[in-house]
């Protein structure tokens, strides 16, 4: 849980010095890795308490957790839009896709890193500058840090004495 409120505070940090449009999707496409492949993967995991469950169905989860797997939702994600709003969703789901993986490569896991160049590779990689536990204690504090940064950006919602003027 404290990976995914890491994903989406970086998330809203970057949109609170960029563009402000599809925020709502950007910040989605920093969740989505995880929420792709992870969760589908542990549910299938802990469903073979009860029944067997093939291997396929909890590893084969993993390749949307690859930038090729990150482009291939994201456009299919961008399908359930209109059309005229597809190329800003499509856009804003990869580029929170791919920020999610810039984060994951920051990490250093007991297991393998990502393959990054996956199909063409299935060499892993990872920089390993913080461990993968090493989220949960800035969780909230990044969290509150990227309210706040997003809060002062936000134009004030009172009226300016300009526009009070021309009433």
């Amino acid at each position: 849980m404290a990976d995914l409120v890491t994903h989406a505070a970086v998330g809203l940090l970057l949109k609170s010095v960029t563009a402000r449009r599809h925020t709502a999707v950007f910040i989605a496409g920093t969740l989505l890795p995880d929420l792709l492949s992870r969760l589908p993967s542990m549910v299938c995991s802990a469903a073979r308490v009860v029944v067997e469950v093939p291997s396929l169905l909890i590893y084969g989860w993993d390749p949307l957790h690859t930038p090729a797997g990150m482009l291939l939702s994201s456009y299919a994600i961008s399908l359930l839009f209109v059309a005229e709003h597809r190329r800003g969703v499509f856009l804003n789901l990869l580029g929170g896709m791919l920020l999610h993986m810039a984060v994951d490569l920051l990490q250093s896991h007991l297991g393998v890193g990502y393959p990054v160049l996956f199909p063409f590779s299935l060499h892993a990689f990872e920089l390993g500058l913080i461990g993968s536990e090493a989220t949960v204690p800035l969780a909230i504090p990044l969290a509150i840090l990227a309210g706040v940064v997003w809060r002062r950006g936000q134009p004030s919602s009172e009226p300016s004495e300009a526009s009070a003027v021309s009433r």
